[in-house]
């Protein structure tokens, strides 16, 4: 995500669009802007799988999305179900590398008071998502907490990264096993 000069410009572009840079052996190659239908959907907060589907929050709605990549381009936009999208204020979707679960947070307020949570979905065999569940408990986490980037640092441990506002702004790392993911899968998906 970018707001650098469209191919042909030399002003600042004033949304964000997608952009793609290659990693090379000296370090990263040179951005190239990926023309997309989802651009309509000011996206942000995006996570690809290992086969280029790309989920984000769409800022023109606020709900999640998701655009898979065919034959070198990205198709139109699809919004998850409702059972992920009809939940307050839900973003920062982190896809997992295989499709197979999404962890997202959710923030807002209720009476004055701020909540949030670290949420997990998993993916039905025919293609819907499950109830999203708390995942706070499990990681032990009691402050507030919202931003769920999750970054594969092996094929077994997860950095999830998260930010809360109490007492001050910080940011703290969460390092989640996949066994804790294992854990929290229904049975009948194994």
């Amino acid at each position: 995500m970018s707001r650098r000069p469209l191919p042909d410009r030399t002003e600042t572009s004033s949304v964000f669009h997608l952009w793609m840079v290659k990693k090379v052996k000296e370090g990263w190659g040179i951005p190239h802007y990926l023309p997309s239908v989802i651009d309509d959907h000011r996206p942000a907060q995006m996570s690809i799988t290992q086969e280029g589907t790309i989920y984000f929050v769409s800022n023109k709605e606020r709900k999640i999305f998701y655009s898979q990549l065919e034959d070198c381009s990205y198709k139109s936009a699809v919004k998850l179900d409702n059972k992920i999208n009809d939940l307050p204020l839900v973003g920062h979707p982190a896809i997992a590398q295989d499709g197979s679960y999404i962890v997202m947070d959710l923030v807002y307020r209720k009476e004055g008071q701020l909540i949030s949570d670290f949420l997990i979905s998993f993916k039905n065999p025919d293609g819907s998502w499950r109830n999203p569940q708390s995942m706070k408990k499990v990681l032990q986490i009691t402050s507030q907490v919202y931003a769920a980037p999750l970054y594969p640092l092996t094929a077994n441990i997860y950095s999830l990264r998260s930010i809360y506002q109490r007492p001050i702004n910080r940011i703290f790392c969460v390092w989640v096993c996949t066994r804790i993911i294992d854990a929290l899968k229904p049975d009948n998906l194994e």
